[in-house]
């Protein structure tokens, strides 16, 4: 137990406390828009329902029957083609160019909502998790001398990338901190040392809001605080949150896309602490994570990382079923290096009953 790891969380880590994975997403955008199913009694603006429903079914003239969530377009390519448009200062048929900006920000702001609606009763499948990594670690892989440090050496020897804006994954190391003295940093800043528990978060945050003036970053442990700021536009009210200095602030997202904005001071430093880290990494525990084309910038900080230091061993946590996909994408990015794969002893992913068995296993690698 003295090589570092590095947890990868994607949306089927996410899934496991009901958030959509990245294919269910427009599925339920067009159930949200429509009324229907869990969304029956929204309180949106009508206005603001009429206009995204024009756009879209413009865009997709989606049947309403539909029954395959496969057969709705992913949210990625939906974007893409927006970011495409703008970037080639073009449009569609029957939508105004000037208003793609907006709707850009709109989908960003159904997402937000449908986090906030599948995820507004307290989870509890990350937080067992993480409970169940830490102690475990400090139960079996610390001896009598290091017992007293092992909060220390967890804190060395391990970290966490989440590629969701969700904050299930932050809300279980808060309550790492609050239970065992975990303390974390979502690496903001550039620093040569990081003293405590490192969160990758390089898409944003629902608990993050920027100040695009000053540049100051406000945070909140178990609270989505952007929310506010994304009902501002699903409702078509005012309701915005003010810096300091006197500016509004901003949520910090970086919608799903092929073309993502990455220029952004904090992300990248969030960025650059990552890559210095992994070189650093000898394991890596992909969790529902397939490592898609859409990441090609993750993709390449990975390679560069690998060339300097070099993967160890890649374990592959997934639910049966989408695991081939997942295989494929990670054993292409890795070739040569020792690829573990979970799935077909764990089948159902990160669930309630296979959490001491992950784990279990999980230790036997590292």
């Amino acid at each position: 137990m003295r090589q570092k790891t590095l947890f990868i969380y994607g949306a089927g880590a996410s899934k496991a406390d009901h958030a959509p994975l990245q294919n269910e997403l427009f599925s339920e955008i067009f159930d949200l828009l429509e009324g229907v199913n869990n969304y029956s009694d929204i309180d949106l603006n009508p206005d603001f329902i009429k206009e995204m429903k024009n756009f879209l079914y413009k865009l997709y003239p989606i049947n309403r029957n539909i029954v395959e969530k496969v057969d709705y377009p992913t949210f990625e390519e939906v974007m893409g083609l927006i970011y495409f448009a703008i970037l080639r200062d073009e449009s569609f048929k029957g939508i105004s160019y000037y208003n793609l900006s907006s709707y850009l920000e709109s989908l960003t702001a159904l997402i937000a909502y449908i986090l906030y609606e599948k995820l507004r009763f307290i989870p509890n499948i990350n937080r067992r998790f993480l409970d169940c990594i830490f102690t475990t670690f400090q139960e079996k892989y610390t001896n009598d001398a290091e017992r007293s440090d092992s909060v220390t050496i967890f804190k060395k020897k391990f970290s966490f990338l989440n590629i969701n804006y969700d904050i299930l994954l932050d809300n279980a190391i808060f309550d790492l901190r609050n239970n065992y003295g975990i303390e974390y940093d979502y690496c903001f800043e550039i620093k040569k040392k990081f003293n405590k528990l490192k969160l990758f978060k390089p898409h944003g945050s629902l608990n993050w809001f920027l100040c695009k003036a000053c540049g100051k970053i406000k945070t909140d442990e178990y609270n989505k605080i952007s929310l506010g700021y994304y009902e501002s536009i699903l409702k078509k009210s005012t309701n915005r949150v003010i810096c300091e200095c006197g500016t509004e602030y901003s949520p910090l997202i970086i919608p799903p896309s092929f073309f993502k904005e990455l220029n952004n001071k904090v992300i990248r430093n969030i960025l650059i602490n990552l890559e210095n880290h992994l070189r650093k990494v000898e394991n890596l525990v992909f969790i529902g994570y397939s490592f898609p084309e859409a990441d090609l910038h993750l993709k390449y900080i990975f390679k560069r990382a690998q060339l300097f230091g070099g993967f160890k061993k890649i374990i592959l946590i997934n639910k049966e079923g989408e695991n081939d996909l997942y295989y494929r994408n990670v054993k292409r990015s890795f070739p040569g290096v020792n690829i573990i794969d979970l799935t077909p002893e764990i089948p159902n992913g990160l669930e309630e009953e296979s959490i001491e068995p992950i784990v279990e296993r999980l230790f036997e690698y590292l």
